[in-house]
Formats: C-alpha cells, structure tokens, sequence
C-alpha cells in the first residue's frame, strides 16, 4: 500500500536545494550514459514527482513523459512546465497499484 497522500501532503515544499542537488547528478549519470542517437526516444520518468530529475532531460529526450500517482506533484510538474520553453514533455497522474494499466 502506497503513501499517496503523504506525497499529496508534501508537494508543494517537496523542492529543496538537497534534492535539486542530487536530480541533477541523477540526470547527469543518465545523460552520460545516452547514446548519440538518444534525442529520438522518448524518455519516462516514473514516480517523478515534482520532476526535478526529468526536467534535466528535456533537451536530450525528443519526448519526456512524467507519471506519479500524485496529482498534486503532477501539478507542480505542468507549472514548471508552462513556465518552461519546452514543448516536448508530458504528465500523466498514474497510480499503478489502484488502476489498471
């Protein structure tokens, strides 16, 4: 059993500098690891969050998806990504263990 509303709780103070710290080496150590070809595929960030580490994504992803089973994160995501150039991105509010896929 999940702690959605916990996550619910929290999103809107989730952002600290510790954990935009640690998204970015998260999203570094992935986009090392990426292929030349890699801006054609479509990246999923799962259980993101408030996105902090798919949004250091965004440039090398032709497509970021962002999926948690919080929609209070998932907020939190799409106005980051309004206020954001970027057109390449979507959100989906999932809740894999109460919704069948």
């Amino acid at each position: 059993m999940g702690n959605i509303d916990v996550f619910e709780r929290i999103a809107n103070n989730y952002d600290t500098p510790d954990r935009e710290k640690i998204a970015k080496i998260t999203a570094n150590s992935i986009l090392k690891k990426l292929s030349p070809q890699s801006s054609a595929q479509i990246a999923i960030d799962y259980g993101c969050g408030t996105g902090l580490v798919g949004m250091n994504l965004l440039d090398a992803f032709n497509t970021v998806i962002f999926a948690d089973a919080s929609q209070n994160m998932i907020n939190i995501v799409k106005k980051k990504l309004e206020e954001s150039s970027h057109l390449n991105a979507k959100t989906v509010c999932l809740d894999a263990e109460n919704q069948s896929i």
